[in-house]
């Protein structure tokens, strides 16, 4: 089930800033000049002409992970964007992020960084559940990392699982992200 999105909610708790990718295009100077347009309109917060350019980028090197990240992480922006301005096809920009992000994931499943990625897409546009499975998976394989142990307490605050998310985030309250999170509790 879906609830309502993060973006709307002034008590949701703080996620760390999702990363961008670099993107290896030695010998393809198209995609170079590609990427670097788009890294330009993300650093001026042009989050769908940023999207626009990196789609372009992933038609033209299809199944990769990186530019497939990317992509996710423009898309997601756009969507927090458009969901800040109670705009309905924000919905359909989230929809666009998650599945950027799950095809770059599927490609790469051994990069932990497109896997939070998409666990923050899938939290903020109100899949708590699902985000909480994507989390557990990397937490098998990643531990002690703070910015993935406050996904997983930012999924359980998300969820009323207030004392299960404290245990998790009080070892971590040194961080002022976390610091935030747990004062929601």
């Amino acid at each position: 089930p879906v609830e309502e999105s993060m973006a709307s909610d002034e008590d949701a708790p703080e996620l760390h800033p999702a990363k961008a990718l670099p993107v290896d295009s030695a010998g393809q100077p198209e995609i170079a000049t590609l990427v670097e347009s788009a890294f330009e309109c993300m650093s001026n917060s042009s989050w769908m002409q940023a999207a626009q350019i990196l789609s372009t980028a992933s038609h033209n090197r299809q199944n990769d992970p990186a530019i497939l990240n990317n992509l996710g992480l423009a898309l997601l922006q756009s969507a927090l964007e458009m969901d800040s301005l109670n705009d309905p096809m924000s919905d359909s920009q989230y929809e666009a992020a998650i599945m950027a992000l799950r095809q770059g994931a599927k490609i790469d499943s051994e990069n932990n960084t497109i896997l939070l990625n998409l666990s923050h897409a899938l939290l903020v546009s109100g899949r708590a559940e699902k985000a909480l499975g994507v989390i557990d998976f990397i937490r098998s394989r990643v531990s002690g990392n703070v910015e993935i142990e406050n996904a997983m307490g930012a999924c359980l605050i998300q969820l009323g699982r207030d004392e299960e998310a404290e245990a998790i985030l009080r070892p971590y309250v040194h961080d002022a992200i976390v610091s935030t999170n747990l004062d929601l509790i």
